[in-house]
Parts: C-alpha cells; sequence; structure tokens
C-alpha cells in the first residue's frame, strides 16, 4: 500500500509494509467486531499509556544496556570505581600505573561502571503522553457508548 501526498508539485511516496498493514486490517476488524472488549482494553491502556513504549524500550534498550553492564562489572568496573583484585585493576596498574589518560578506553569503562542504573526514582509523566491517555479514555467511552447504542454485538460482551 502506498501513501502519497504532494505539495507544491512535490510527491512524496512512503510505503507501508504489508505486514503491518495487515495487522492494522485485522485490529480494526477486530474493534470492529467486538466493540465492548476493545472498549476495555483502551480503558486499561488509558491508565498507563506508557506500556507499549515502555516495553518496547525494556526490550531494545533496556536488556542491552544490563546485558553490557553486567559484562563490564565483571571485568571489575564498579560504581565506586575499580575493583581490588579484578581484571580492570590489574590491566589498570600493569598498562597505566598511577596516571590514566582521560579519552582511553579504560577511562570510558570506568565511567561505565558507574552508571546508576537504579529504577527506584519516580519518573513525571510527559503532557503529551497524560493527553495521550485522556484520548483513549474517552476513546473508550465512546466505543463503549456506540457498541450499546447501534447493538453492535450484544452477546460477545
Amino acid at each position: 500500500m502506498y501513501i502519497s501526498t504532494s505539495n507544491s508539485g512535490r510527491t512524496i511516496n512512503i510505503t507501508i509494509p504489508d505486514a503491518a498493514y495487515s495487522a492494522i486490517q485485522q485490529g480494526l476488524r477486530l474493534a470492529y467486531e467486538y466493540p465492548r472488549s476493545f472498549a476495555l482494553i483502551l480503558l486499561v491502556w488509558s491508565f498507563y499509556p506508557e506500556f507499549p513504549f515502555d516495553v518496547l524500550y525494556r526490550i531494545f534498550i533496556g536488556i542491552p544496556k544490563a546485558m553490557f553492564l553486567s559484562v563490564v562489572w565483571c571485568l571489575g568496573f564498579m560504581r565506586r570505581g575499580v575493583a581490588r583484585g579484578s581484571y580492570a585493576a590489574d590491566y589498570q596498574s600493569g598498562t597505566y600505573g598511577a596516571y590514566t589518560p582521560a579519552n582511553s578506553y579504560f577511562s570510558r569503562y570506568q565511567s561505565y561502571g558507574a552508571l546508576n542504573t537504579d529504577t527506584d526514582t519516580p519518573r513525571r509523566r510527559s503532557l503529551g503522553m497524560s493527553l495521550f491517555g485522556w484520548g483513549l479514555f474517552l476513546a473508550s467511552i465512546y466505543v463503549f457508548l456506540d457498541s450499546i447504542v447501534h447493538e453492535r454485538n450484544p452477546a460477545k460482551w
């Protein structure tokens, strides 16, 4: 499927992959066939609108970051510096001695090891996500009331 727009004589073509297009069509079909279930999903999603984005963040950024940091920590680069008796301490004393250059790989790994990975700090929800959550809430009410008014599939609830 192609989406074409033209602005001042120029044409922009955007290709939507067939898998994404079929997923959108399937989602719309399920929303039409099961409107009350879809309204319930929208309602639950409106209370935590960041959920799908957090899942993608954890999969594509959080897990690789945790794997990388665990390797760095196993080498001896800890939050409070190089661990005594570790591979990093042996390498630092054998290669650099008392002076570690500022832009060396060793100093970079020291800074990576000192990263704070605590997730206990609360996050503030941005205005865009708050508006998105309210939009989901209003959409769930609309879909639910529309299914009642038009009596679409009342037995499938």
